[in-house]
């Protein structure tokens, strides 16, 4: 399993960002899904999630925004920033 320093999160806005030490996922590091949802992002010597869930890509198909379909790539792509193949 990657610890939390290992795992490389991205937002939009932001680029990449990191688990608070005082977050419960900070020790997990073993996530089914790569997708986490938020609901306090801090910025101090980093920016740091706090509050987080990890959720399907099913979960974000239906929940996520708007979905383009590529039908010859084989891939959808939500709210224009979040690529699946």
């Amino acid at each position: 399993a990657a610890t939390a320093r290992e795992l490389k999160m991205f937002t939009r806005g932001d680029g990449r960002v990191f688990l608070h030490p005082s977050s419960v996922n900070f020790k997990h590091g073993d996530f089914a899904s790569p997708w986490l949802v938020y609901h306090t992002k801090r910025a101090t010597s980093k920016i740091f999630i706090q509050d987080s869930s990890m959720v399907t890509p099913y979960a974000l198909l239906l929940f996520g925004g708007e979905i383009e379909v590529n039908h010859a790539g084989g891939e959808l792509l939500m709210d224009a920033w979040v690529r699946m193949v």
